[in-house]
């Protein structure tokens, strides 16, 4: 591998200490997908040389020059000094000029215009919110360092009194995870929550009741939910980490791809491929909070079918999301909550692919709908999304009844 940063002059100076510089991945989202992944995920710590190898090896050892370059540079830069000037959040539409390009784009899904730029036509921007971040986004190095990501990738969506909350990871693995914050009311870009650590960020979730988030992490390969309270939100700056509140392993999860409020309870389901999905309802009184209590049971469980990337609970009414790839179209579906297993919905609206979290609005009117497809990982693929989209909730539910 040293042989590899000799071939670039710039790291050529890293080649004798390459392999003894310690990596610590804080949640345990390495390099997935690739030959030693799961290797990666049985240490917390790796090699910096170990991390270049695995990204060589990303995607069956196909990587393009181009993209080892970059992933070299990225990990080159955690040594450098960078000027906190430098680093910046675009807060442009990464996709579409306007929203009625978008519009025109996503044509072919008629319930995005019935549920959504139809019921807002009057509304700032038609309800929807520009997704920050998609082309750089301020962020931290492995090595805790400020630095520019151009590879984040929107996962999770909610609101607080004030605030549209955007969760998101690094698509390379080279960067700190962050959370968007835009104002509700203007639509206006605020700044960036930088994470401590790589979750995935699936799902986040406001809590009115205990004033925190409540962020999907994953940790030492258990699912785990993590809380920022909101005075840490308020005082991020874009060049440190956020302080977690409290960490808690959700049992019976093997990992917590989505999750939710149900009024004190926090919901939570895995994303597979095949098989069934088990969604759970856990307890989050003020004890647990405050308490020594690490591990907090499931009092409830449902199945759901596969691809579960979101779920959201409004009134007597559970609501999905299901989406996995360019070529699968999204789904919304409606389910009575009372319901033993959600094995067949009474509603069901098609939205295009990639959809991620959807959260219902404090009001409880609107559903916001986050896709990943505007990524740089994803936008060559096709039709793709830049906008967080509100949904009429009221007019959705009509459709279940």
């Amino acid at each position: 591998m040293s042989v590899l940063f000799a071939a670039f002059p710039p790291f050529g100076f890293l080649s004798a200490a390459i392999g003894r510089l310690p990596i610590v991945f804080p949640h345990r989202h390495s390099i997935p997908g690739s030959p030693l992944s799961k290797k990666a995920r049985d240490d917390d710590k790796m090699t910096l040389t170990g991390c270049v190898r695995q990204l060589y090896l990303y995607r069956g050892g196909i990587m393009r020059k181009a993209k080892l370059m970059a992933a070299l540079l990225c990990l080159g830069m955690a040594t450098a000094p960078v000027s906190a000037k430098e680093i910046t959040t675009n807060t442009n539409p990464e996709a579409y000029g306007s929203v009625a390009e978008l519009e025109k784009a996503v044509r072919d899904w008629p319930a995005v215009e019935r549920l959504g730029f139809g019921p807002y036509k009057k509304e700032k921007d038609k309800g929807t919110y520009v997704i920050p971040g998609l082309s750089k986004s301020a962020s931290l190095s492995f090595s805790g360092k400020p630095s520019t990501c151009t590879s984040m990738t929107p996962q999770g969506v909610t609101e607080t009194e004030d605030w549209l909350l955007i969760s998101a990871y690094c698509h390379d693995h080279v960067h700190h995870s962050v959370i968007w914050v835009l104002d509700k009311d203007t639509h206006e870009f605020v700044k960036t929550v930088i994470l401590d650590g790589m979750p995935h960020t699936g799902s986040i979730a406001w809590d009115e009741t205990r004033n925190v988030l409540w962020v999907a992490t994953h940790v030492h390969r258990k699912a785990t939910a993590s809380t920022i309270p909101m005075e840490e939100l308020k005082s991020a700056t874009d060049t440190k980490a956020v302080k977690w509140g409290r960490t808690f392993e959700l049992d019976g999860l093997p990992v917590d791809s989505c999750l939710c409020m149900d009024k004190d309870q926090l919901v939570a389901g895995t994303f597979e491929k095949s098989g069934s999905v088990h969604i759970k309802w856990y307890d989050v009184g003020k004890e647990k909070l405050t308490g020594r209590e690490e591990k907090i049971r499931g009092n409830k469980t449902k199945s759901f079918g596969t691809n579960l990337q979101g779920i959201a609970v409004s009134g007597d009414h559970i609501i999905t999301a299901a989406s996995d790839g360019p070529h699968l179209t999204s789904t919304l579906s409606i389910f009575p909550k009372d319901m033993e297993d959600l094995d067949s919905p009474v509603a069901v609206a098609e939205l295009p692919p990639r959809l991620e979290q959807v959260s219902v609005s404090l009001s409880g009117t609107k559903l916001y709908a986050n896709f990943e497809s505007a990524a740089s990982a994803y936008r060559e693929e096709g039709v793709v999304v830049d906008r967080i989209l509100s949904l009429d909730l009221e007019k959705l539910l009509k459709d279940a009844q």
